[in-house]
């Protein structure tokens, strides 16, 4: 199996493709909405009878599951719950949500954060907060976000990086409440970058949006002289719980069915990223449990028919890689007087891991590709493709790639 190219490149002698490392698809979860105690459903369809209080045994079954699949990806939490209180205060938060607390960080802090990285969701998941009066406004945050700007997203996405840090929950990235910011997106990732920038980082990322198609790569939505964000798009179908919220059947065959079939396999057959989504009401299900069953088939699914054709990674992989392609340059040096050659590669985002694919434009590039290969000096292991096209694992940093 092969996986779709991240970054194409040329050089005068060399065509090169970025690929994921090691010929296997990578696949996330995204968990949305989680917040101590609270289902968020109570805020978002009051019209409905769904339960208020969402136990920590949850969290702990959503962790077993995890660790029993191999499940990682990434796993949000509601820095100001619903806008009734701040996480990094407990005396704020309603009962059930304080006494849940001091159980669901350590929960997330021992066996989440090990397999997912954390985001916020704004901060409240429901009203803006007016950051002037540190009270909730009169509109949504999505609604605000629609006009927000980029110095506001900034200002937003930094407090709550500092109520989850306070809070002992570093933040990784930023997931967009419902659709918040789709409308808005220039400034939403600008002020990614601000507030990234200001935490000493370079690269930010987010989750907002999805595809029915193939168009599933993560997107680069900003680039300065600083700092890349990356947007992250789930496309591996509809959350396979969230009707069992309402008492129906959970939808693990849309993504993976009891054979093999599904979206999952369009995109494992594709070689592109399976990235998929649930929400913390949805693993409730409204008492049932009905998402963490469905999540347990997916899982159950992918090992049985996908096997060591799909790895499971932390959703920041995919952002560290997008980042390193988008910003990555490959120079060629020589032939020397040995007919020895190099390549330059330069990128200010490094990532830990890529696989490079090299074809010979011409007759002196292919000549140039039957030399043995290393990488800052170190022998490298090729794979010679019956093409010619040679194949070698490395990090995409500064460096050179000799011949």
């Amino acid at each position: 199996m092969d996986t779709k190219p991240w970054r194409l490149l040329q050089t005068p002698q060399l065509d090169l493709a970025v690929r994921w490392p090691g010929g296997r698809v990578p696949v996330s979860l995204i968990v949305d909405d989680p917040m101590p105690g609270l289902n968020p459903m109570i805020d978002h369809e009051p019209s409905h009878p769904h339960r208020r209080h969402i136990p920590n045994d949850v969290l702990r079954r959503f962790a077993d599951l995890a660790e029993r699949h191999g499940i990682r990806g990434k796993f949000s939490v509601v820095p100001w719950p619903l806008a009734l209180g701040r996480i990094d205060r407990p005396d704020t938060l309603p009962l059930e949500s304080r006494a849940a607390l001091p159980e669901f960080i350590e929960l997330v802090r021992e066996r989440i954060m090990p397999r997912f990285d954390l985001t916020c969701e704004f901060l409240t998941h429901s009203w803006a907060i007016d950051l002037r009066s540190g009270r909730p406004s009169a509109e949504t945050e999505r609604t605000w976000a629609a006009h927000a700007s980029a110095e506001e997203f900034a200002q937003t996405i930094g407090l709550a990086a500092q109520l989850l840090g306070d809070a002992g929950l570093p933040m990784e990235g930023v997931t967009s409440p419902w659709d918040s910011g789709q409308d808005n997106e220039e400034a939403y990732a600008a002020g990614i970058a601000l507030a990234e920038r200001r935490r000493g980082r370079r690269l930010g990322w987010y989750f907002l949006r999805g595809d029915d198609g193939l168009d599933v790569l993560p997107r680069i939505t900003h680039r300065d002289a600083d700092a890349v964000v990356v947007s992250i798009i789930f496309g591996a179908g509809p959350d396979p719980g969230w009707d069992t919220q309402y008492g129906e059947a959970e939808r693990s065959h849309l993504l993976v069915d009891p054979d093999g079939g599904g979206r999952v396999r369009t995109l494992v057959q594709a070689g592109l990223p399976v990235v998929l989504c649930t929400h913390w009401q949805s693993l409730y299900g409204n008492g049932s449990l009905g998402g963490l069953h469905a999540l347990d088939n997916v899982g159950a699914r992918l090992r049985a028919h996908f096997g060591d054709a799909v790895e499971w990674v932390p959703l920041r992989r995919h952002a560290e890689l997008a980042a390193a392609c988008a910003t990555l340059e490959a120079v060629e040096a020589g032939p020397g007087p040995d007919g020895g050659w190099g390549l330059h590669l330069r990128t200010p985002h490094p990532c830990l891991l890529a696989e490079l694919e090299l074809r010979g434009r011409t007759e002196a590039g292919r000549d140039r590709l039957r030399r043995p290969l290393s990488w800052n000096g170190t022998p490298l292991q090729a794979r010679v493709g019956a093409d010619g096209a040679v194949r070698v694992h490395l990090p995409l940093c500064d460096g050179l790639l000799a011949g």
